[in-house]
């Protein structure tokens, strides 16, 4: 049913790690693939990039999806394909009140 093009890393540097990361085929064809990323383990800083290919190996350089909102708002995205052949990204939006804070919530 599913053939593995590759393996690896979706995003990940000295600073930065990859979270929730899906893909979808775009109507031509091609790839889109969107994922958050973070500063460390708990931070309240996710927000979502996004990279494109046409084969499933080579991938352009990933973007920020919105960022006008890095550092100010927690955003966490999944993109999907629609029944009419487009492609969505829908996620949840947490604010930032504090650069380093963690995302979780002992009194939630």
């Amino acid at each position: 049913m599913f053939k593995k093009l590759a393996e690896g890393d979706v995003y990940c540097n000295e600073t930065l790690a990859a979270a929730g990361p899906r893909v979808a085929r775009l109507p031509g064809g091609g790839l889109v693939c969107a994922f958050s990323v973070h500063r460390a383990g708990g931070t309240n800083d996710f927000y979502p990039m996004v990279s494109y290919s046409e084969d499933g190996i080579h991938w352009s350089e990933s973007k920020p999806v919105w960022p006008e909102l890095i550092d100010k708002k927690s955003i966490f995205a999944s993109i999907r394909p629609t029944a009419d052949g487009r492609v969505s990204l829908a996620g949840k939006v947490w604010p930032i009140y504090q650069l380093g804070e963690s995302f979780w919530s002992g009194e939630v």
